[in-house]
C-alpha cells in the first residue's frame, strides 16, 4: 500500500492510528467518515479538513484490516481463558486440594466471563447478529459521506439475512447500474485488462453499513492457469491434451477460487457464458465486446473440461453456476452442400 498516501503520512502511522481508535470505539457507532476525520486531526494537525477524503478507499481497506486483526486476537484471548478454566477443572488432587481447586475454579468461573466481556464488548458488532448499525449511526454522516462518490455501491432492499456481523443482500446499484448475485463483473486491477468474475453474495458490516462488500468467484485468463500453476509448485505450464494450454481471446476458465473485495474494485457488469461443449469458431467470433465462454476449468494445476469434471466439488460448483448464467445459443453448422447430380 506504499504511495496512495499522502507525503508525510506512512502506513504504518495510518495503522497504528486506526488501531488505537477501533480499539476504544463502539462498531456499531464508528464509520469510515468518522475515522478519516481523526486521521485528519492526528496526521495533518493543522490542514485543512478534507485533506484525507481522496485517500477514503485505502482507509476503509486498512480499517476492514485491523477489525479481522482486533477480531482475531480478541477470539485468542476467549479460548486462552476458557482454556485456563478448563486445566483447573481437570486438575487432580487430594480432599482439601479439590476444595481449593473448587474455590480458585470458582473464581476463575466468575473472571473468565468479565475477561471475555472486557475483551468482547466490540466484537459483538461483527461476529454476533445484534441490531442494524443503521439504526446507531448518525444519519447525516453517513449521508455526507455517501454524497463523496456519486458512483459508490449502494445496497438494494432489505437483507436476506444476517450472519457474523454481515447483512447479506441480493443486489446493490453502483453507479446507478443495478448489479446482483449471479452477475458477471469486470473487477479493477490497475492493468490493461481486468479482471472477471461472477457475485456469489453482496453484504455490508454492520460496523459500516454504507460500505459495500462483495465475495466472488474468479474466472482465470489463460496466462492465470501458467501461472497459478506454478505457484502450486508446477515445473511447467499446463497442458491440454499433451501440449502446453492455449486459449481464444474470449475464453475464461471456471475455477473454484473466491475472493472478498470492497465493491469499489467493480468496474462494470459482463457476461460470462458456460458451455460443457467445445465451441465452434463461428461462435467465438459471434460474442459482443463484453461477453466471454467457459468451457473448461481450471483447478489444482489441470484444466479440464466443464463436461468432464473430475470431483464432487467442480461439479456441484459447475452445477449452481450453469443454472443462473446466460444462456448460449451455440452457432448451427453449416448446412450440407447439396449432392451433384448423377
Amino acid at each position: 500500500m506504499a504511495g496512495v498516501f499522502p507525503d508525510g503520512v506512512t502506513e504504518d502511522q495510518v495503522t497504528s492510528a486506526i488501531g488505537t481508535m477501533l480499539r476504544g470505539a463502539n462498531w456499531d457507532e464508528i464509520t469510515p467518515k468518522h475515522v478519516i476525520k481523526e486521521l485528519e486531526k492526528v496526521l495533518l494537525p493543522g490542514q485543512a479538513e478534507g485533506s484525507l477524503k481522496p485517500f477514503k478507499k485505502p482507509i476503509k481497506e486498512k480499517m476492514d484490516e485491523v477489525m479481522r486483526i482486533i477480531t482475531a486476537e480478541r477470539d485468542g484471548a476467549t479460548a486462552d481463558a476458557d482454556a485456563e478454566v478448563s486445566a483447573a477443572d481437570a486438575a487432580p488432587g487430594d480432599a482439601q486440594e479439590a476444595e481449593v481447586a473448587s474455590a480458585a475454579d470458582g473464581d476463575e468461573e466468575r473472571e473468565a466471563p468479565e475477561h471475555a466481556a472486557a475483551g468482547g464488548a466490540d466484537e459483538g458488532a461483527v461476529d454476533g447478529i445484534g441490531d442494524s448499525a443503521t439504526d446507531n449511526a448518525q444519519p447525516d454522516d453517513a449521508s455526507d459521506d455517501d454524497d463523496d462518490d456519486p458512483d459508490a455501491p449502494h445496497v438494494k432492499g432489505a437483507p436476506t439475512r444476517m450472519e457474523d456481523g454481515k447483512n447479506y443482500y441480493t443486489s446493490m446499484t453502483k453507479a446507478g447500474k443495478e448489479l446482483s448475485v449471479g452477475q458477471d463483473v469486470y473487477l479493477e486491477n490497475n492493468l490493461d485488462v481486468p479482471y472477471v468474475a461472477r457475485l456469489q453474495e453482496i453484504f455490508v458490516y454492520t460496523f459500516a453499513p454504507t460500505d459495500v462488500y462483495f465475495k466472488a468467484r474468479w474466472y482465470y485468463r489463460e496466462h492465470d492457469t501458467h501461472e497459478y500453476a506454478r505457484m502450486l509448485g508446477a515445473k511447467a505450464d499446463v497442458e491440454w491434451e499433451g501440449s502446453r494450454l492455449t486459449a481464444q481471446q474470449k475464453e475464461l476458465f471456471f475455477s473454484l477460487h473466491f475472493d472478498e473485495n470492497h465493491a469499489d474494485c467493480i468496474l462494470r457488469s459482463c457476461k460470462v457464458f458456460l458451455s460443457i461443449e467445445q465451441v465452434e469458431e463461428g461462435t467465438w467470433r459471434a460474442l459482443q465486446g463484453h461477453e466471454y465462454l467457459a468451457w473448461r476449468a481450471y483447478d489444482n494445476k489441470k484444466v479440464h473440461a466443464l463436461s468432464a469434471l473430475p470431483s464432487k466439488k467442480l461439479k456441484d460448483a459447475y452445477a449452481l453456476e450453469s443454472k443462473r448464467s446466460p444462456t448460449l445459443k451455440l452457432q448451427a453448422p453449416p448446412p450440407a452442400a447439396p449432392k451433384p447430380p448423377k
